[in-house]
This record gives C-alpha cells, sequence and structure tokens, in this order.
C-alpha cells in the first residue's frame, strides 16, 4: 500500500508544473477556493503512512503481552490493513482533486469512517489483552474479566456509531457530521472506561499485580505505612482554590464588562489573541477546580490502590505543586487583565521548572500505579523497570527543571521556549527508551496474560 501511494505521488509530481499551486479544495460552483505546495499535497501522506506502518510491525516485538498480542493476529492485522486502506483511499482522492478532477471528498469522508468504525467492532471482541491494541483502561488491563466484556461491548457499539457516522453524512453538513464524529466517539469512549470500571470492580479474580511486595507485612504496619493523611492536603488545596475564586471576584468587578482581554502570547511573549471575562477570568479557577475533583477521585479508582497509599507524600506534593503553579499563572493573567503587565515568557519556564524539580525529589518515590508516574507498558509490567525508571526520571527531572529556571531568567522567551520543548520530549523519549530495556533485563517480569 505504501509503494503504492508513493508510486501515485510521484506520477502526480511529474503531471504538475513546477511551482504551480495545486487545487484542493472547492466550492459549490466547482471554484477552487484553497490551493497547497506539492510537497504537502502528494509526498505528506506517504511519509505519515511509512511510520505507522513501521509501528505496527515493531508493536508485537515489544508488547510486555506478546502472546496475546500475536493471538489476535487476525484482528490486529485487519486494523493495521483497514487503517492504511483508509488513508490510501483518501490520498487518491486528493491526488485526484489535485489534477483537477473534482471530488467532494465530504461527501466519501463519512462512509470511509464508518466502514472503519464498523471494521473495528467487528474484530474488536477478538482482540486479547495486550497494551498497544484496543481499549486500554487502567481496569482492561487489570482484569482479564473487564477487558472482555469491555470489549464485546465496545465491537457492537463501534458497528453502531459506524453506521451512524455513514449515514449523517448524507443528511447533515460538514461541520453538523464533525460535531456527531467527534461528540458520538468521545461519548463511548467515556462510557466504555466507565463500564470497564464497573465490571473490573465486580470481577473477583481481578488482578491486583504489583501490591504483591506489600501483602507479607504485618497487618500493623501495613496500616501504619499505607494510611494516608489527606486532611491536610486537601485543606491546603482547597485554600489554593478558594483563592483563585476570590481573586477572579475581585478582579471581575475591576474589569469593565466588554473590554478584551490578553488570553494568549505568542513565542516572544506579545499578546496574540484577547477574549473575555469569562475566559481571562473564571476558566483557570473552573480547571483547577476540576483538577481538584479528579485528583480526590483518583485513589480511589487505582486498581494498585495500596501501592498509590504508599505513595501518598509524593502524590499530595504532586497535587500541592500542580494547584500552586496554576495559581501562579493565573496571578500573571489577572495582572495583565488589570493592565499590569507580565512577561509570560519569563514566569512560565520559571514557575514550570520549579514544579519538575518539585516532581524530581518526589519521582523515586512513587509506587506502581496506573494514574501517577511514569506510566510504560514496561513499567507497569515489572517492579524494576517501575523503581530504576523512576529513581532516574527524579534526577532527570530535577536537572530539566533547574535548567528550565535558569533558561527562563537568563535567556529570551524562544530560546526558552525551544529549550523547555526539546528538554522535555528528549527527556520523556530517554525514559520511555530506558523503561523499556529495564524489563527486557528483568528475570521476574510480570508475563500477565500470556497464559
Amino acid at each position: 500500500m505504501i509503494l503504492l501511494v508513493t508510486a501515485l505521488s510521484a506520477w502526480a509530481w511529474v503531471q504538475t508544473p513546477a511551482g504551480a499551486p495545486v487545487p484542493v479544495e472547492w466550492n459549490d460552483g466547482g471554484e477552487v477556493v484553497r490551493t497547497s505546495g506539492k510537497f504537502a499535497v502528494f509526498l505528506l501522506m506517504p511519509i505519515v503512512m511509512l511510520p505507522i506502518h513501521l509501528l505496527f510491525l515493531l508493536l508485537p516485538r515489544i508488547e510486555p503481552r506478546g502472546l496475546n498480542l500475536r493471538r489476535s493476529r487476525k484482528a490486529y492485522v485487519t486494523i493495521w490493513l483497514g487503517l492504511l486502506a483508509l488513508l490510501v483511499i483518501l490520498h487518491a482522492l486528493t491526488v485526484i482533486n489535485a489534477l483537477g478532477h473534482p471530488v467532494d471528498i465530504w461527501q466519501i469522508t463519512p462512509i470511509l469512517m464508518g466502514a472503519l468504525f464498523i471494521l473495528l467492532g467487528n474484530y474488536m471482541g477478538k482482540i486479547r489483552s495486550n497494551f498497544f491494541v484496543g481499549i486500554k483502561t487502567p481496569w482492561t488491563l487489570s482484569s482479564e474479566r473487564a477487558w472482555n466484556k469491555t470489549h464485546r461491548l465496545g465491537g457492537w457499539l463501534f458497528v453502531l456509531l459506524g453506521l451512524l457516522f455513514a449515514v449523517a453524512g448524507y443528511f447533515v453538513g460538514e461541520i453538523a457530521w464533525l460535531v456527531i464524529l467527534v461528540s458520538g466517539t468521545f461519548a463511548t469512549t467515556i462510557f466504555l472506561a466507565a463500564y470497564s470500571y464497573v465490571v473490573w470492580k465486580n470481577d473477583p479474580q481481578k488482578h491486583l499485580a504489583n501490591d504483591k511486595e506489600i501483602t507479607p507485612m504485618e497487618p500493623g504496619n501495613l496500616i501504619a505505612e499505607t494510611k494516608p493523611t489527606w486532611g491536610p492536603v486537601i485543606a491546603i488545596t482547597t485554600a489554593i482554590i478558594l483563592l483563585t475564586f476570590a481573586v477572579c471576584a475581585w478582579a471581575w468587578l475591576q474589569v469593565p464588562t466588554g473590554k478584551p482581554l490578553p488570553v494568549h502570547w505568542n513565542i516572544h511573549g506579545e499578546v496574540d489573541r484577547y477574549s473575555g471575562k469569562f475566559e481571562a477570568l473564571l476558566l483557570m479557577p473552573l480547571i483547577a477546580l476540576g483538577i481538584q475533583a479528579l485528583l480526590i477521585v483518583i485513589p480511589l479508582l487505582e486498581p494498585r490502590r495500596l501501592n498509590l497509599q504508599r505513595s501518598w507524600k509524593a502524590y499530595a506534593a504532586i497535587w500541592i505543586g500542580v494547584l500552586a503553579l496554576l495559581a501562579a499563572i493565573y496571578g500573571a493573567l489577572v495582572l495583565n487583565a488589570l493592565g499590569q503587565p507580565v512577561n509570560p515568557g519569563r514566569v512560565a519556564p520559571v514557575l514550570l521548572g520549579l514544579l519538575f524539580v518539585v516532581l524530581g525529589n518526589y519521582m523515586g518515590k512513587i509506587r506502581s500505579n496506573f494514574f501517577v508516574g511514569i506510566r510504560t507498558p514496561w513499567t507497569l509490567s515489572s517492579e524494576r523497570a517501575w523503581n530504576k525508571t523512576h529513581r532516574l526520571g527524579g534526577w532527570v527531572f530535577l536537572a530539566l527543571g533547574l535548567l528550565i529556571v535558569l533558561v527562563g531568567l537568563l535567556a529570551d522567551a524562544p530560546v526558552a521556549f525551544v529549550i523547555l520543548m526539546s528538554g522535555v520530549i528528549g527527556a520523556v523519549l530517554f525514559l520511555v527508551v530506558y523503561s523499556y530495556i529495564a524489563w527486557k533485563q528483568d528475570p521476574e517480569k510480570q508475563m500477565i496474560g500470556r497464559r
């Protein structure tokens, strides 16, 4: 398929004059409304398809539950080929358009997306538990029963979604169809995640893997070690949130109604977007409130709950650190809204760097769990990989945090942004690869799902 797309692209490239704008979109009257360059039209899709193809080749080799993935070979190959076939068809239609033969892609896209969802639905129930393909929630990964029941139900729901997407394309416009696509997919995902939790909760044979190191301890010591003190943490974080709402109420009265307020800055620290009071003053406190609710609920949902309880000091530090960061950023937003310019290019890197320092100091103290920490398939399948990755990750995050703080204070905003992004991406990729190596070398790594 990739060779076919590449050959089609090469042929179309030769047919198109050098430097000529390539038409990619027409209106109802057949007039060109958007053009693009030859690279984006002809070469981008082959470049995108190649890493997808290589990724599908690689996944069975690095999957901790590799035997399960091999037992799901038919479903895996069908999904693989189905995705590539969808991209091939879309690329062919784009090339046909580019060569001056208008085709309404929006009339065909709903059918293609519907067919892909129906294909996924038909094979979803045949996928065995693994970390890369399927409905991967903490609960499906911790219970064979939750995995199987969630995927059987998910298969039916995906088939129904596919039929809905295909039919809706004939009756609604482009924007309405996109709304149906996004909202339908999102609602189904949330429903299946909740369903997987309910099934896991009622499964008497659910995995409590990685809590095994705790069970040999004496009951008295176990209670003393794992009983977290959440009261002070909730009090501190609630006080931070109440402070942001109090500042919001005060600033709301200070700003005239209808006045545009700065809400976004470009890489040079210049305001490039304005908005009203809601986004500038109220949105951040609401986000903080949502994070607070989520962090309160997570310990109740965690399959490896006892491990998370043993990590409660690290969890509390991260909890307080994240909300304090949001509060500080919100303070800068309010000052800008009140006409007191604060350069976010200086403030944001310093605050984020300090948060990385906090994360680095506590990362080595986090026990294996599904919600907090460096959660790769390999750290979740090996105590050794989890511990070694988090100990090294602590030093990496500490060094990265100090570097970001220093750069934020001394360097220009564009330089600070580049160093921040490259440092974070580099650190994450390095730790992901390291976790795989640590798992590979662990003779006691878990082989859950290989039975």
